[in-house]
Formats: C-alpha cells, sequence, structure tokens
C-alpha cells in the first residue's frame, strides 16, 4: 500500500475513533459499569451456559436479571435509605450527632499543652471552637450529600436512561464479551505479545479492584454498619458509608472512621458501647480485609499500594465513583507499557508492595 494511502487511513482511523468518543462521552459511566457488572457476574453465566449448553441469549438474560436483582435494586434502595438518614439529621440541629458538647470538652481538657496550641493556630482556642468546627463538618458533610441526591432525583430520567444503558450493554458484554475482546486484541496496533500482556495485566488490576477493593469494602461498611446499629449508635448506614469509602484507600481503612466514634463514645461515658466497638473494631471489621482479600484474589500480582491510593484517591477527585475502576487500570497501564519499554525491569514494580 503507497505510504499516502496508508497516512490516510491512518487519519481516517484516528479521527472515527475520536468522534465515536465523543458522541458516546454522556455514556461512559454506564459503560463503565457494565463492564463491572459483567466481570462480576461472567461466573454466574459461564454456570448457567453449563446447565443449557448452545443457549447463550438466555444465559446472559438470567445474568442480567440476577444484576438486576442483585446489585442494581439493592443499591438504589441503599442511596435512598442514605438520603433519608442524612436528611433527618439535618432537620434536626440538635441531633444527638451534633451535640457533642461535653465530649469534645472532656477531649479538649485532656490535650497536652503542645498540640492545644496547634490547635490554637488553627484557629480553635477553646472547646467551644472545636465544637463548633466538628459539628460544621458534620453539618456540611450531610448537606453535600443531600445535595447531591437531590441533583440526581431532579434528573430521574437521565438516571433511568443511564441505568437502561448499563443493563443493555450489560447483556451484549455478558454474552459475547470474549469475541470483543478478542477483536480489540487483534485491532491493537502493538505486538502480540505486549497485547496478551496488557490484556492480561489489566484482567488482573480489574479482577483485584473489584473483588480485592469494593466488596471488602461493602464488607467492611456492612459489618461495621451492623455494629453501629447493634450498639444503638444514630445513623449506621452512614457510619457504614463511611467505613466503606475510607476502606478503599489502603493508607486508612474503617479505622479511621471507628477510632473516633470508640473515643467519642468513652469520652461520652457510653464505656461500655465504646469498649464493644473497640473489641468489635479490632476482631471483627479489622479481620474482614485479612480474611476476604486473600480468597477473592489469592495470588495475583498487585499493583503498589502507594500507587493504588494515588489513582484511587484521583480518580475519585475527577470521575467521582468511577475512578475506583479507572484509576488503577490507567496505572495498570501506564507500569506494562514501561515495563515493555524497559525489559530488565519486567514485573519488579508491578509485583511489589
Amino acid at each position: 500500500m503507497p505510504s499516502a494511502d496508508r497516512v490516510g487511513i491512518i487519519i481516517l482511523v484516528v479521527v472515527s475513533t475520536a468522534a465515536f468518543c465523543w458522541i458516546v462521552s454522556p455514556f461512559v459511566s454506564p459503560v463503565l459499569w457494565a463492564v463491572v457488572a459483567t466481570a462480576l457476574f461472567a461466573p454466574l453465566d459461564r454456570l448457567l451456559l453449563r446447565w443449557m449448553p448452545g443457549r447463550r441469549n438466555l444465559a446472559a438474560a438470567l445474568t442480567v436479571l440476577a444484576v438486576v436483582f442483585a446489585l442494581i435494586l439493592p443499591s438504589l434502595g441503599l442511596a435512598a435509605a442514605l438520603v433519608g438518614e442524612a436528611a433527618s439529621l439535618l432537620a434536626n440541629g440538635q441531633h444527638p450527632l451534633l451535640e457533642i458538647g461535653p465530649a469534645v470538652a472532656r477531649f479538649h481538657a485532656a490535650l497536652p499543652n503542645w498540640l492545644r496550641d496547634l490547635f490554637v493556630m488553627g484557629g480553635i482556642a477553646n472547646a467551644q471552637d472545636l465544637q463548633a468546627s466538628v459539628a460544621a463538618t458534620v453539618s456540611g458533610a450531610l448537606s453535600n450529600l443531600v445535595a447531591h441526591a437531590a441533583g440526581i432525583g431532579q434528573s430521574a430520567f437521565g438516571l433511568a436512561i443511564s441505568l437502561g444503558v448499563m443493563i443493555y450493554l450489560t447483556f451484549f458484554f455478558i454474552r459475547d464479551g470474549a469475541a470483543i475482546l478478542a477483536v480489540v486484541r487483534a485491532r491493537l496496533p502493538l505486538p502480540r505479545s505486549v497485547g496478551d500482556r496488557l490484556f492480561g495485566e489489566l484482567r488482573i488490576v480489574l479482577r483485584a479492584t473489584l473483588r480485592g477493593t469494593l466488596i471488602v469494602a461493602v464488607a467492611q461498611g456492612a459489618v461495621g454498619g451492623a455494629i453501629f446499629w447493634a450498639l444503638g449508635i444514630e445513623a449506621p448506614l452512614l457510619w457504614a458509608l463511611a467505613m466503606a469509602f475510607m476502606s478503599l484507600l489502603p493508607p486508612f481503612g474503617a479505622g479511621v472512621v471507628w477510632v473516633p466514634v470508640a473515643a467519642f463514645l468513652l469520652l461520652s461515658g457510653a464505656i461500655w458501647q465504646g469498649a464493644t466497638l473497640i473489641f468489635c473494631g479490632l476482631f471483627i471489621i479489622g479481620l474482614v480485609d485479612n480474611v476476604l482479600r486473600p480468597i477473592l484474589v489469592g495470588h495475583d500480582a498487585r499493583i503498589p499500594n502507594y500507587l493504588v491510593f494515588l489513582s484511587t484517591l484521583g480518580g475519585l477527585s475527577l470521575l467521582g465513583l468511577d475512578g475506583i475502576i479507572v484509576g488503577p487500570m490507567i496505572v495498570a497501564v501506564l507500569l506494562v507499557s514501561w515495563a515493555t519499554a524497559q525489559p530488565q525491569t519486567d514485573r519488579l514494580i508491578i509485583n511489589s508492595d
């Protein structure tokens, strides 16, 4: 083929691909979560195909129904309950979550002088200032949650369209996912060995992110929320959400949430609740990660924790919830490309902790 013709074809491919990406950009999030649902429920589809060989459409349809009833409907119900809790807290400014004066006073009085001086430098001169700062932080977080939920409610039609697109694409991704991947891999302008490795690493990272991050975070949040509910702590769903979110960030974890709450309970005189929460946090919530992650992920290669932290936090900041998936995937592509360009460092970075 003449070089001029080849250049023209390359330009046509680039322009048409860019135009396609632009035209489907409003549905990037549904496409991403369709991929996530496909990855999570692909084992169920394979099991159904073993029971009903050759009936791919029926197996895919049943798998999509499982996605709807096991993933989408519970998520919508949980979101509605969370918004209800947050709205209830904001509707009553004297809610116990915000009545923290006595506990804050005891906490402030117990601080060493050097730490009090740091608080003063930050504009908190006494216990009242600290109480106002904590209450404002809690109220601000609740207000943001309710405002975001209100925005979703006002665009209910858009949400319905996005869910419809996700469900529709999930059916085809489940049914034809292997064929689609084979076509994409064959068309990539990369050596076959590099393409195979790239897809292999992406598969590992996606599995580790979904199973070892999202599922573990949801499990820790659910267990923590159940413990908060059993102890009679207000708004257990909000606390569960906070613990699940912090579990997504490797340096922190659910302890960033339950440890201050346990300290607050002890300072406010609820000794047995605080002691029970500490015990459950250490031996139940804290062990969920250690028990579930090896079972769900096994010994797959993992991105170093510091890169997981940076990519997840950066993804959340730029893309919202989608960034939990996109961030680590971008890092996986980066590491594969660097390892390919520098073969002697092959898998050195990817396997490190």
